[in-house]
């Protein structure tokens, strides 16, 4: 009897670990991903729409004086956009709290199974399967 419980115990652990495990399974690579937001960082925020495609982070600004521009990063370089301005830079020239750059990190990491950036660990809440909100530091996206 004995052997019994400790065998049902025993599965039952196991069927819970494996359902935790496939819950937190990290998205699969080159999943894509685009939505609107709006991004916060302190006492500043602005509207935006955020795509990730091809292992490419874009963040387009649809409010304040900067709308229109269009920030990408691609892990090598980030290019800065608008009407007919562009502008490219490597990464390791930029701010780490680049918008662009800071969302190449984050989905990076998702796709290695990983919650950190170089700014620290994130966190990211899902409605179903899409992102609801993604929190680093002081930073706060927020899906609208």
């Amino acid at each position: 009897m004995k052997k019994i419980i400790a065998l049902i115990c025993a599965a039952a652990v196991f069927f819970s670990l494996t359902a935790c495990t496939e819950q937190n399974k990290p998205p699969a690579k080159n999943r894509t991903y685009s939505f609107n937001a709006i991004y916060t960082t302190g006492d500043f925020s602005f509207d935006c729409s955020i795509k990730w495609k091809n292992s490419v982070a874009f963040i387009t600004v649809n409010s304040t004086n900067a709308r229109g521009l269009t920030i990408s990063c691609d892990g090598k370089t980030v290019t800065f956009s608008k009407d007919s301005m562009i502008k490219e830079m490597p990464t390791d020239s930029i701010d780490k709290t680049n918008p662009a750059l800071l969302l190449y990190e984050v989905f990076t990491a998702l796709e290695n199974g990983k919650s950190r950036t170089s700014l620290g660990a994130f966190d990211i809440t899902y409605s179903e399967d899409e992102i609801k909100t993604i929190k680093l530091s002081d930073i706060v996206i927020t899906r609208v």
